[in-house]
């Protein structure tokens, strides 16, 4: 019922018991009246039957004469009947012999056809048809009609008397059920306000009160049960939440650290990239980097210089310096450095742009990417063209020095700035103190000792000093027995 829905459960509980209460009293003053109106209409034909028989036993006579003053005289009789308003006496032809109108005899009544014996209600009148026998022989019919009023007007006195019985019986419903409601809405009540409590306050651990053992106290229990599942749910969500936030704290403080280390590490990363730029642009040796199909990736400035190519011919491409005749050997050597094995001075002779040859020296290494695997190679290549040249040059003039040394009897010395024997040329190792590969690399204290050092010392310390040669003359015993010599000290 949409009416009941949202009224309190005190107007509710009033509500249900008044309408129950007068339901029930409706119901039951109703079936009383019905009751009453079925056993008054009973004794009403009743009474009308038994004054139709004895108006028809008084008029045997009347009718069997013909009279029709003496069943006037007889109709007469019913005005002591203050409810029949009309009467009528038939003759067994169906004449009318006599007829009754109640107030004023004379005025006009119209009688209903006879007919056979007959009860008929219509509207708020009786009327009755009953034959008039003697003797077993049929000699009229008698007509009464009587009025209902008797019956309205009890029923207008019950009708008062049921309002005035249901009236106070509500009223004393509505008293009993405004008390006794409150021992089933009170604990109700007092529960929806403990719920309205802990929602608002949110704490968990208040209960309610139990009052009886019935369904209440049962549902009480349950809702303190449900409260102690939710406040230990609530404490272990208050726990997690707490080591959730600790674990957050703590991993916020590993996240800055680690964010700080990594951006130290991008800053030395980007440094280290910034100086191996700045080392690749700025290096004097050739830097070449190659991927795994031994094309070029990497050029640097120096091997522009070195060998004429800049980065742009070379991007992509073989090596352009490996001919027809070294690529067999780069090869064989670029497979080994992709398994893992790098080697280094390894010296060769290539060509530059120009078709110059050019000595260079190749150290090469592997080069891997963030997983481990070997992605390509990097080569660095020193123009040694200088170097051999000189170390030619050297051979020569050392081979001239030595067919000099050869042809005459005398000895060379050279020493380093700190006075160690750097190379010794004689024919003769009968004229040293000690053998030629003892000597090198000897201080000259340590082979003369410290007093006959000191002429030479005072001779090498003036020679550098001026620039200027000079000549000394020294004595030694050697292998070939004591011996004069006549030295010339030159700065080389």
């Amino acid at each position: 019922m949409r009416w009941l829905r949202d009224l309190s459960i005190r107007r509710k509980l009033t509500r249900i018991i008044m309408l129950t209460s007068s339901t029930a009293l409706i119901l039951a003053c109703a079936m009383f009246a019905i009751y009453d109106l079925v056993s008054f209409r009973r004794a009403k034909v009743r009474d009308l039957s038994t004054v139709a028989e004895i108006t028809g036993l008084n008029s045997t006579a009347a009718l069997t004469f013909d009279d029709p003053r003496a069943a006037r005289e007889i109709l007469g009789s019913l005005r002591a009947e203050k409810h029949i308003v009309a009467a009528c006496i038939y003759a067994k032809d169906g004449k009318v012999l006599a007829k009754y109108r109640r107030g004023d005899p004379e005025a006009s009544f119209v009688p209903p056809p006879p007919r056979e014996d007959e009860i008929q209600f219509r509207g708020d009148r009786l009327s009755l048809f009953r034959g008039v026998t003697f003797g077993g022989e049929i000699l009229g019919t008698v007509y009464i009609e009587s009025d209902l009023e008797e019956m309205q007007a009890r029923l207008s006195r019950f009708a008062a008397i049921v309002g005035t019985v249901l009236l106070v019986s509500l009223l004393i419903s509505l008293l009993l059920s405004s008390r006794l409601q409150h021992v089933i809405s009170d604990p109700i009540h007092r529960l929806a306000w403990t719920a309205s409590l802990i929602s608002l306050e949110k704490d968990y651990s208040i209960r309610a009160a139990k009052e009886n053992e019935d369904e209440l106290g049962i549902l009480v229990d349950r809702f303190n049960e449900m409260l102690e599942r939710i406040q230990e749910r609530d404490n272990d969500l208050r726990q997690i939440h707490e080591e959730l936030e600790q674990r957050v704290e703590e991993r916020t403080r590993e996240l800055k650290q680690e964010i700080g280390e990594r951006e130290r590490a991008e800053a030395a990363l980007r440094e280290s990239n910034e100086t191996l730029a700045a080392l690749f642009e700025a290096a004097p040796v050739a830097i070449v980097t190659l991927d795994r199909s031994s094309h070029v990736e990497m050029w640097n400035p120096a091997a522009e210089r070195i060998f004429g190519w800049n980065r742009e011919e070379v991007q992509g491409q073989l090596p352009p310096f490996i001919s027809g005749e070294h690529e067999p050997e780069f090869r064989q050597r670029f497979t080994s450095l992709l398994q893992g094995d790098g080697f280094t001075g390894l010296e060769a002779s290539r060509l530059n742009k120009e078709g110059k040859p050019i000595d260079i020296s190749i150290s090469a290494a592997p080069l891997h990417d963030a997983h481990g695997d070997i992605r390509g190679a990097m080569a660095v290549m020193l123009d040694i063209t200088r170097r051999k040249r000189a170390e030619q040059v050297l051979r020569e003039s050392e081979a001239r020095l030595q067919a000099l040394v050869s042809s005459i009897d005398e000895i060379i010395f050279e020493f380093d700035e700190e006075d160690r024997f750097r190379n010794v040329w004689t024919t003769n190792e009968d004229l040293l103190l000690r053998p030629k590969k003892e000597l090198l690399g000897q201080r000259v204290t340590d082979v003369v000792g410290k007093e006959s050092v000191r002429p030479f010392a005072e001779v090498f310390k003036r020679v550098r000093k001026t620039g200027q040669s000079e000549s000394i003359e020294y004595s030694f015993s050697v292998p070939a027995g004591e011996r004069w010599f006549l030295g010339r000290v030159n700065l080389s």
